[in-house]
């Protein structure tokens, strides 16, 4: 019989969320870690006495991630109806990549739906060239939150994130003409070495202009020059920001479903 058992810290599952990832390809996804950082509750699925896998839930009873070691995938539909049955999950975020969860959402599903792409960074860096005098790309100091704030808004106010916090991380980067600033942007890093996060928001007196892809450029320039690996997502619907993100060499790969039960 396997039991699910609620835990109250991720440490408790680092192991298997490592092995969840060597699962999926070794890429962290960047929104739905982020969530399960911020305020998911976790469960272990116990057989005995051992510690078997382990699945993550939002508050709105939405499943996050799902993971069983391979010894005991033949149980796993029954595991999955079970935690369906038991009321902790009606709906579920799932990675493409993840095969798993994905088939056995699947088998029960009543909706699905695209909710966001995912990306990585492509074969081809793209220089993108804008026309802007006395351009400078460089690491927002607190000196520049004002600045920042009134180009972006809260845009960096995000989960457990603050603008100001991220700054004092070293996370945030400025896009400046002369004193203006046209662009701020994030190296987040919600995960272990050398995986990351990055987005950007532009000005909004500056759009259209291709500011968006090469503040995305040079935060790519930044991650190589760091040795850190990239990655980035946005809404399905937001055509803007995925135009964006290809223009500047991301390619999206992936999805996340939102599957309904």
């Amino acid at each position: 019989m396997i039991c699910i058992v609620p835990t109250n810290s991720l440490n408790d599952v680092k192991t298997l969320r490592q092995e969840y990832l060597l699962s999926i390809g070794g890429r962290p996804e960047p929104f739905l870690e982020e969530l399960i950082s911020y305020a998911a509750s976790t469960y272990l699925l116990m057989h005995c006495d051992e510690t078997i896998g382990y699945f993550c839930t939002s508050t709105k009873q939405t499943l996050l991630q799902f993971y069983m070691r391979d010894a005991y995938m033949p149980v796993a539909p029954a595991v999955f109806s079970d935690i369906l049955a038991q009321g902790y999950i009606d709906k579920a975020l799932i990675l493409t990549r993840d095969r798993v969860a994905l088939s056995l959402a699947m088998e029960l599903h009543k909706q699905v739906a695209v909710d966001c792409y995912v990306f990585e960074e492509g074969p081809v860096h793209k220089d993108i060239q804008i026309g802007f005098a006395d351009l400078g790309f460089r690491q927002a100091s607190m000196d520049n939150v004002q600045a920042i704030r009134s180009a972006c808004g809260d845009f960096h106010d995000f989960l457990h994130y603050t603008l100001e916090g991220s700054i004092e991380a070293g996370d945030i980067y400025a896009l400046f003409s002369g004193d203006i600033v046209l662009a701020s942007g994030v190296i987040a890093k919600p995960f272990e070495y050398p995986y990351v996060d990055i987005g950007m928001c532009v000005s909004e007196a500056y759009r259209r202009r291709s500011i968006g892809s090469f503040m995305i450029s040079e935060l790519l320039k930044e991650c190589k020059r760091r040795g850190l690996v990239a990655g980035a997502s946005c809404k399905y619907h937001n055509t803007a920001s995925r135009k964006t993100l290809e223009k500047a060499g991301f390619i999206a790969k992936d999805r996340i479903l939102r599957i309904s039960f």
